[in-house]
């Protein structure tokens, strides 16, 4: 589907969409970074309970059940260029950041080689495919 396509289905013009995205994936990538941000608020929700990281973990797969298209736009391979899209590119470090805090005990945050936070993210990444 195009950038018209899109906007004709979002009920606004195609130049309203122009105006605001230069192309369909910079679209997408902000739908995506949304996505990111909304995943971490949930998962920073599951922080609150007597075990941080299992909440952390049902919150990604609870987030994953209830919203499986922009699941996969978040995490599957649409988006091959993410890099150039800083506001995507710090919507998944704001994940990662989370995950980091939440898997490393604070008498080791922080630490260079942060293990756990990358195991912890490497998880998440595997179970998305």
């Amino acid at each position: 589907m195009c950038l018209r396509e899109t906007a004709r289905r979002a009920g606004v013009s195609a130049t309203a969409a122009y105006r605001h995205f230069t192309s369909k994936e910079d679209l997408l990538a902000s739908v995506a970074a949304e996505g990111f941000r909304e995943l971490a608020a949930a998962m920073e929700t599951g922080t609150a309970g007597s075990d941080p990281l299992g909440g952390v973990g049902l919150a990604y797969f609870d987030f994953a059940l209830q919203k499986p298209g922009l699941f996969r736009l978040m995490f599957g391979p649409i988006l091959v260029e993410r890099a150039k899209y800083p506001e995507l590119n710090g919507a998944v470090s704001e994940v990662f950041g989370l995950l980091q805090r939440v898997a490393v005990s604070d008498d080791e945050w922080p630490r260079e080689d942060d293990a756990a936070g990358r195991a912890a993210w490497g998880l998440a990444m595997a179970c998305a495919q």
